[in-house]
């Protein structure tokens, strides 16, 4: 193939018919004259002549080339496999596996706990993802439950591990150690990893106090708290009393420099934030509630609009550095709209800490045979 660009930049541009009939040449049989010609060359009139003898030469090589080529075709010895394994089944996983069935492919799915769900089941509800992002939406874990039950290609494996996998892509091999104890081998043509996040550990934000005040609390603590009131109103962890007001501590442990702290945004927190919030205007408007925040994110198709539908809600979004919370919850802040250093007593403190990645099992007790590609 001679192309005048470069290869790279065809690759991306090409549509897929084209790039399926250029299957039949390599990337190493690419004649490229810009890279391998005139790039080389000296740029000056005297060298003109023998830059286009070098490029006519390089084209003929790569036309007699050419006629030797042959489209590669398969062995013949392996067959198609539609099974797809997939680890993790918090939504991402049963997604996936929900819409490989869909599809007509076959699902299993791993999960290590003892329920469907994974994160999204030990929610009161979620950010909104359709107009008007008004409210909070329904997690929809059960109706997605409802349909992975439906269907028949779809095995689901709880308090189970992948114990070992070996093979390539299409042809896979995995150990599956199920909650009998025993284990149950199976091939797969691809594997969907699905294995979420935890919550970073708020105990090692010693300036928050976490652990020393029940009404100190992070955002699953807090959904826990929403999940167990049902539709009456969510108490105070230490003794049960109404909330009064509530304050909400974004990028706790996160987008900072600090050693053990995370360095990045989550992403996720302050729509959570906010939605909480509203857990507690909806149940009643006369609960203050109050966002602290360095930089406002939103990311998603909520976005703006739930961060206005809480505005008009009732909840208080201010702009600060928290740098301490107290035993007995106070919450030291800069203002950094009035430039000056304040103190909020609170009845409920929520902690808006980040996301780790899910460690899941460790990852040298998967074994992967030597002389394949996993």
């Amino acid at each position: 193939m001679v192309v005048s660009s470069q290869p790279e930049w065809l690759a991306r541009h090409w549509t897929l018919t084209e790039r399926y009939r250029m299957q039949i040449v390599k990337e190493h049989d690419f004649l490229c004259n810009a890279e391998g010609v005139i790039w080389v060359r000296p740029d000056d009139e005297e060298s003109k002549e023998t830059t286009q003898e070098m490029a006519d030469d390089y084209i003929r090589m790569g036309c007699a080339d050419l006629k030797y080529m042959n489209m590669e075709s398969g062995s013949g010895q392996q067959m198609r496999n539609d099974h797809i394994l997939v680890v993790g089944d918090g939504v991402g996983g049963m997604t996936a596996a929900i819409e490989a069935a869909q599809a007509g492919y076959k699902a299993t799915i791993v999960e290590k706990s003892g329920e469907l769900g994974g994160w999204a089941a030990k929610l009161k509800s979620r950010t909104p993802s359709v107009a008007p992002y008004a409210d909070p939406a329904d997690t929809e874990i059960e109706a997605m439950k409802a349909a992975i039950d439906a269907f028949a290609d779809v095995t689901v494996h709880l308090n189970a591990t992948v114990a070992k996998t070996s093979g390539a892509p299409g042809r896979f091999s995995a150990d599956i150690a199920t909650e009998s104890g025993s284990v149950v081998t199976e091939n797969f043509g691809a594997i969907i990893q699905a294995t979420g996040f935890d919550a970073y550990d708020a105990s090692k934000l010693e300036q928050y106090s976490y652990g020393k005040n029940a009404d100190i609390v992070d955002q699953a603590g807090l959904e826990a708290l929403a999940l167990a009131a049902g539709d009456g109103e969510i108490k105070r962890p230490s003794n049960g009393d109404a909330v009064k007001r509530v304050v909400f501590v974004q990028c706790a442990g996160q987008r900072s420099d600090k050693d053990g702290e995370l360095s990045y945004c989550s992403g996720h927190c302050c729509s959570t934030s906010i939605k909480q919030a509203m857990y507690f205007k909806d149940q009643n408007p006369d609960i203050d509630t109050q966002i602290i925040y360095t930089d406002l994110r939103t990311p998603g198709s909520a976005g703006e609009d739930f961060y206005r539908s809480g505005q008009n809600k009732g909840v208080t979004f201010t702009k600060g550095i928290v740098s301490e919370v107290t035993a007995d919850l106070k919450v030291k802040l800069k203002d950094l709209i009035l430039d000056e250093e304040i103190e909020e007593q609170a009845d409920l403190v929520v902690l808006a800490t980040g996301q780790v990645p899910n460690s899941g099992i460790n990852i040298d007790a998967i074994a992967s045979d030597d002389d394949e590609e996993g």
